[in-house]
């Protein structure tokens, strides 16, 4: 997987909190990477048990397979670490579609699009996903 500069080798002159600018949040938005680690999740304050993997991951979401159901418009916490980082993430979330597998053992697919994301969490995640995008 090819690295990728970070905001294009440019120096960022808009604030931290900024959201970011119009190419580089459509580059975003329109690339999802591939991921495989497990997540932490809470539905109505109680833990979700179970398996929990994500398995795409772009600053604005997640798709997530799990053995945990869910409907669209649930609001969830999620709680994950980055590969190769320490820090564990905490986010808010709504899914936004669901997709249950095609046999019982089959895990359900849950697309979950970020709500409300502390400004240092969503510049986590968007340098995670610039640093990470394949050079095409």
């Amino acid at each position: 997987m090819g690295k990728v500069d970070k905001l294009h080798g440019r120096t960022p002159s808009r604030p931290p909190d900024a959201s970011l600018d119009k190419v580089e949040d459509r580059r975003i938005r329109g690339h999802r990477l591939d991921v495989s680690f497990p997540v932490l999740a809470t539905h109505n304050g109680h833990p979700i048990q179970g398996y929990i993997e994500a398995i795409n991951l772009s600053w604005s979401g997640m798709l997530l397979a799990t053995n945990f159901p869910l409907d669209v418009n649930d609001k969830i916490e999620l709680e994950f670490t980055l590969p190769q980082r320490e820090v564990p993430l905490r986010v808010q979330g709504k899914v936004v579609h669901s997709s249950d597998g095609s046999r019982p053992e089959e895990a359900t697919l849950l697309g979950i699009a970020f709500e409300n994301v502390d400004p240092n969490t969503r510049k986590i995640l968007a340098g995670f996903v610039l640093e990470n995008l394949s050079t095409e």
